[in-house]
């Protein structure tokens, strides 16, 4: 994977220290380091509408589009 590839959450993404993402989100790999692959997901609002959430996913968690 590289900078820029479109992903999917293959699984309800989970954390106590970061946000939380829906299986079937769709996002953009933002960041690749030591820590994981930074994605930047479109995820249903509280109130409506869409907002962004960025996390460090696992492989396991994501697919290629």
């Amino acid at each position: 994977m590289k900078v820029g590839d479109k992903v999917r959450a293959i699984a309800d993404i989970r954390g106590l220290l970061r946000a939380s993402v829906p299986k079937g989100s769709d996002g953009v790999v933002t960041r690749i380091g030591y820590r994981g692959i930074e994605v930047t997901f479109t995820v249903p609002g509280v109130m409506g509408g869409t907002r962004t959430v960025v996390i460090v996913a696992r492989l396991t968690e994501i697919a290629k589009l």
